[in-house]
């Protein structure tokens, strides 16, 4: 196709009323003109063709189309923008307006990729990369977000958007980011902690009936306990409701009824109080609940999940318990990190007229699902993609009818999510202040600065404020006192600014078992109190902690240079360390493109009870049982710990380890120590933990109770 192009100059820049500083509170208000500004381009574009309209190392813009863009030929057009300001955002290079000639509201099926050019002139200033940000005019402010590629060598930035409208990438103030990362932080928080709560809330009664019908328990607490240990394990439930929805509900019962089989198995084995409310249960198994073989409890899972099973069958429930999966279990809807979502919902919620390509009255869903196009067709495509990975089928094998009913129930979840957000949008709002309050003093205390606090150089912003999170997380969990956002705390509490010191303590303390951070946890006076007593007491394990450590490893997983891949087990963990840069042999030995080193460790598992005068004994050892490398030299190291104390061997070796100075030779050992006696309530950990570039860990957390009685 041969393209038109028209260039056409604008002499006159038409100046808007209102761009003056308000004095009263020195912000100035965000300026884009309605009209003509300066500096049009226009091309024309065929619907089934792909095309570049403009150049961006000429014009400081250009847009890329894929084919079926657009269902008919249109003429685009980009002008720069030419009076404009927005507050705590410095504009690199003048903004634009695209779109389509004869068109107010543009929409499209295909994503168009926005290619920015920063003058040379202002390259020099920009330090990093996160600071630079991609904004969307809606017609009162700038809407800030992430651009999907910023190279400050070529001194280029791109986003895909799925509409036409005023752009323009700048650099965003600190203040303003936190204030973004804020809203982001707050939604997902509500939405994490409201799917866990709808789906117990949604099964309660399903599973109270089944467990009554089957097993004679009346007990909603023990249901409580079940289904808050099923919620974990959203993220993996999927596969059940594929089993309902294909129509399957013996396979479906039988899922269902062995995770919660599984559940209450393990249950009864941690905790005496919850077998006496198991009734029946706990008169069948709970006699041999705390020393079943492996082949006691793969019979006594079996016996439970048959038991449940029936109910569900019979009881014809399994038609109701899909329903209710389905309003918890979503595929790729429920995203609120994708400002495509975001969008969407905001024209449902306040209407639109223009916004982000929309033009509805609030609420109006179905023209909104007509006005979503390529985002839509994306959704749908997620949709049946997921259904038929979950399904182990291919799409090809989907009858159009399938599709259609995953179309229908896609629209149905984004609906009620949509809903549901709109009623719970106070919740979110008081989250994000919140999230703010915390997000300023991580900023005030230095804790966000690039490369402090073991951040690597490149771990984005929003990378170190998740890495905080999670450490904030690891801090409350140690003291039993209320975190407020206060940087003052009141009887019973603990302050922003104390988590803000421990958070230093934690990151600056090197050693696995955090020596100086539960030194001075306990100095601040916020470590657990532990009460005494005196009777016939032990140290009974009463929950373990799997240590997987996905977040980090996602993390590390970023590099362009490595790829990391942990197997995690309760006393079974591996690594596999791959080098997938370029293979260079300038150097000596040669960077080889796929060389990597795998290496495992295995440990023995720790009793369920440990008396005051025992003596743990703990097996470990690690191989490396794969080693291709090259120029690298990765290693491993295991150990244990009780608390802020290393586990040794006889000789008082605290670690095994495999790596280059010992030719990746494989240790192993037993490693010894006693607990002595605690106060009832008084809580101790034995960590097992494996490194080989990150760490996995094992916790088995024990509590000083009485043990014996009836």
């Amino acid at each position: 196709m041969k393209n038109k192009k028209v260039f056409i100059a604008i002499i006159s820049v038409l100046l808007l009323a209102g761009c003056s500083k308000s004095a009263e509170n020195n912000t100035e208000e965000a300026m884009v003109p309605s009209e003509a500004g300066a500096n049009v381009f226009e091309q024309e574009v065929k619907a089934d063709d792909k095309a570049v309209v403009g150049e961006a190392e000429k014009d400081g813009a250009e847009i890329m189309l894929p084919e079926n863009t657009f269902d008919e030929n249109v003429v685009i057009s980009i002008e720069n923008i030419s009076d404009y300001s927005a507050d705590g955002f410095r504009f690199l290079g003048e903004p634009v307006s695209v779109g389509v000639k004869g068109k107010e509201t543009v929409r499209l099926n295909q994503p168009a990729t926005l290619k920015f050019k920063i003058p040379n002139d202002q390259l020099s200033s920009i330090e990093k990369e996160e600071d630079v940000f991609a904004a969307y005019f809606n017609g009162t402010e700038w809407e800030y977000f992430h651009p999907d590629s910023v190279n400050l060598s070529e001194g280029t930035v791109e986003f895909t958007t799925y509409h036409f409208s005023d752009y323009a990438v700048g650099q965003l103030s600190r203040q303003e980011q936190l204030k973004y990362y804020a809203q982001r932080m707050a939604t997902n928080t509500w939405a994490k902690e409201d799917q866990e709560k709808n789906f117990v809330a949604k099964f309660e009664g399903y599973l109270n009936d089944t467990l009554a019908d089957a097993y004679g328990i009346e007990n909603k607490e023990t249901t409580r306990k079940i289904l808050q240990s099923m919620a974990k394990q959203i993220p993996y439930m999927g596969g059940m409701f594929v089993s309902a929805a294909n129509g399957d509900e013996l396979e479906f019962a039988e899922n269902f009824s062995s995770a919660a089989g599984k559940i209450i198995l393990d249950q009864m084995k941690l905790d005496g109080d919850f077998m006496e409310e198991s009734v029946t249960i706990a008169s069948t198994y709970g006699k041999m609940a705390g020393d079943m073989s492996e082949d006691d409890y793969e019979e006594a899972l079996k016996d439970i999940a048959k038991g449940l099973a029936t109910t569900i069958i019979s009881k014809n429930i399994v038609g109701k318990m899909l329903i209710a999966g389905a309003e918890i279990i979503d595929v790729a809807i429920t995203d609120w990190k994708d400002k495509n979502i975001e969008d969407a919902f905001s024209a449902y919620k306040n209407g639109a007229d223009g916004e982000h390509g929309y033009n509805l009255d609030a609420g109006d869903f179905e023209q909104l699902k007509l006005q979503m196009r390529g985002i839509s067709h994306k959704i749908y495509s997620d949709g049946i993609n997921a259904y038929c990975k979950r399904n182990k089928i291919s799409t090809d094998d989907l009858t159009e009818e399938e599709e259609e009913n995953i179309r229908r129930e896609i629209d149905r979840k984004l609906k009620q999510e949509f809903d549901n957000r709109i009623a719970k949008e106070q919740d979110v709002d008081k989250q994000k202040e919140y999230h703010e309050k915390i997000l300023k003093m991580f900023e005030d205390r230095g804790l966000l600065e690039e490369g402090s606090f073991g951040y690597d150089y490149g771990i984005t912003l929003e990378d170190r404020i998740e890495r905080l999170y999670l450490v904030m997380g690891q801090i409350l969990s140690h003291t039993d006192k209320k975190f407020t956002t206060s940087t003052t705390a009141g009887e019973g509490e603990i302050s922003i600014e104390d988590v803000c010191k421990l958070i230093g303590v934690w990151y600056s303390d090197r050693t696995n078992g955090k020596t100086q951070y539960f030194a001075k946890l306990k100095e601040m006076g916020h470590a657990k109190e532990e009460k005494a007593t005196s009777g016939e007491y032990a140290w009974v394990l009463t929950e373990v902690v799997d240590g997987s450590n996905d977040s980090e490893w996602d993390l590390q997983n970023l590099s362009e240079s490595y790829t990391y891949s942990p197997s995690y087990g309760r006393g079974a963990y591996s690594v596999t360390t791959t080098y997938i840069g370029e293979s260079d042999d300038y150097y000596d030995p040669p960077y080889v493109n796929g060389e990597s080193l795998t290496v495992q460790a295995n440990w023995s598992t720790p009793p369920d009870v440990i008396g005051k005068d025992d003596v743990v004994s703990l097996s470990g050892t690690i191989t490396a049982t794969a080693n291709t490398q090259s120029a690298f030299r990765w290693s491993g190291s295991t150990g244990a710990w009780i608390d802020n104390t290393r586990l040794s061997t006889e000789d008082g070796k605290t670690t095994f380890e495999t790596n280059d100075g010992n030719n990746y030779e494989s240790q192993s050992g037993t490693v010894t120590a006693s607990f002595g006696e605690g106060s009832e309530g008084a809580k101790r950990v034995i960590e097992i933990y494996f490194f080989s570039s990150n760490k996995l860990f094992t916790q088995y957390v024990y509590e000083w109770k009485a043990v014996g009685s009836n």
